[in-house]
């Protein structure tokens, strides 16, 4: 067996260089530099941005005590829970920040403020909503709303006796880490009084040696932090500015006097998928029962959510798909499918641990599972009679719309029979008149669609493939071989 293991990674191997030669890389150059990014071991984890895994990685050290390096939407921030009121007094450590400048409190969305119930008057509300999410930090007054959010002792630590500076920034990948954690406490990811970190290799640079971890994501979309806005006295008509940042003064008093007129402007179809607002207001659409289109961790899909039986035949006509032919059931994470408790073999959760996050698709039985899962009418829409496919991509960006959603259907975003779309553009070109938004990503991840695996013998000690997608089938033998000898030594062990 484990000759089979062998030759199966080896398989992969070669099958990873010869892909890596055809895009001009070549993985096994032996220069010098090579050499010593082989042999320098980083001075804090490394986590890609891109990867649905990754934050959640990153959200599981948070909610652990530990402090990350995040991007935001404007420059990279220091993160800290707020269920950890030590590693909020680490934050100054780490940093050198004197004690008495106030770091701010970092939620995913307005709603989990609101959740809080704040006695807030309803200008500032309306003043909040169009400033969040975005570059704009807003100084509110403290209260017992701040035990009702979580904080505990927390409240102590974050801004000064009567106030708190509360951020929400426009990042989907911060976004998605603060919406497992819940609220984090956040300050600029430089040494105190240093240059604003617009690089994830800056901050690694400076400050990685005393850090658990950095979310890398490359250049920062701005290179300067938040404008900070003084709300104390904006039942006066008056507000006021402690700093100046990348969103211009000018501009916040427009959204101000919008706020006082009750102005509102519409939304724009195309949606950045690097903005927290726009993956919302994605996964909003989808609980409306609009249609679509996202990026995963292989080509673009469509999407509808299953609350929406409907919205789930539109997909069909939309593309064109016969009707034949089955789609998707997408999940976020593994565990938001163990909540439905499907009565599963040890071997086949086994095989889907190693599988998800991933460029993987596996058929499993369909059940009673499906109604825990809150699919209803929908589960006749997915799949066949008998069985489903389930995605759950390694895809940031789609895996919090899916958080905020719940379950959706996804098929590959082409017209049916012709090319898989590997850029957003692709997709707007096709479909862009027939689906109600587009979550644009860029070049797609991968050129093939996910692996699509029958697990219906699998307790048989038999898998199958319905289609050879982006992940090479000797890897997903060599994990299925991996996941039968881990069961067969956690069954020895019971035994003995």
């Amino acid at each position: 067996m484990l000759s089979l293991l062998v030759l199966a990674q080896e398989a992969f191997k070669s099958r990873s260089r010869n892909m890596a030669d055809v895009a001009g890389q070549n993985p096994d150059k032996t220069t010098a530099e090579k050499k010593k990014e082989d042999t320098t071991t980083p001075p804090c984890l490394l986590l890609d941005s891109h990867k649905a895994s990754s934050l959640q990685k990153a959200a599981g050290l948070l909610t652990v005590g530990k402090v990350v390096g995040v991007p935001t939407d404007t420059v990279y921030a220091l993160a800290a829970s707020c269920r950890h009121p030590e590693s909020i007094t680490r934050l100054y450590h780490v940093k050198g920040r004197p004690p008495e400048k106030p770091i701010c409190l970092c939620l995913s969305t307005l709603d989990q403020l609101e959740a809080a119930k704040p006695p807030f008057s309803a200008l500032l509300w309306d003043f909040m909503r169009k400033c969040y999410p975005g570059g704009i930090s807003c100084v509110v007054p403290k209260g017992e709303w701040l035990q009702r959010l979580g904080l505990g002792e927390a409240a102590k630590l974050l801004g000064n006796k009567e106030s708190i500076c509360i951020r929400v920034p426009d990042c989907g990948a911060l976004a998605y880490i603060v919406s497992i954690t819940g609220p984090v406490a956040i300050t600029s990811a430089n040494i105190s009084g240093g240059e604003d970190s617009i690089h994830h290799d800056m901050v690694v640079n400076t400050l990685g040696h005393r850090i658990d971890a950095m979310v890398c994501d490359g250049e920062s979309k701005q290179i300067a932090p938040s404008t900070v806005v003084n709300c104390a006295k904006i039942n006066e008509g008056v507000i006021t500015y402690f700093r100046e940042g990348c969103t211009p003064i000018a501009y916040v008093n427009q959204l101000f006097e919008e706020a006082k007129s009750g102005k509102i402007f519409p939304p724009c179809p195309l949606l950045d998928s690097h903005k927290a607002s726009n993956l919302q207001k994605a996964a909003r659409l989808l609980q409306e029962g609009k249609v679509v289109g996202v990026p995963t961790d292989t080509v673009y899909a469509l999407a509808a959510s299953c609350r929406h039986p409907e919205s789930i035949t539109r997909l069909y006509h939309v593309k064109g798909r016969p009707a034949e032919k089955p789609i998707c059931l997408c999940l976020s994470t593994l565990d938001q499918l163990a909540e439905a408790d499907p009565p599963f073999s040890q071997l086949l959760w086994d095989f889907m641990r190693r599988c998800y996050p991933g460029g993987i698709s596996c058929v499993v039985p369909k059940g009673d599972w499906l109604q825990k899962l809150g699919l209803g009418e929908a589960a006749m829409c997915l799949g066949n009679k008998d069985s489903i496919c389930i995605r759950v991509p390694d895809c940031g960006a789609l895996a919090y719309i899916v958080s905020l959603a719940g379950p959706v259907a996804v098929t590959s975003a082409n017209i049916s029979g012709g090319d898989d779309s590997i850029h957003h553009t692709m997709v707007v070109d096709t479909l862009g008149h027939k689906i109600d938004a587009m979550i644009c990503d860029g070049e797609s991840k991968q050129i093939a669609p996910s692996t699509v695996v029958n697990c219906l013998k699998i307790d048989e000690g038999i898998i199958s493939y319905y289609r050879e997608g982006c992940t090479p089938l000797e890897y997903v033998d060599a994990l299925f071989l991996d996941a039968k000898e881990a069961v067969r030594n956690k069954n020895k062990g019971r035994l003995a």
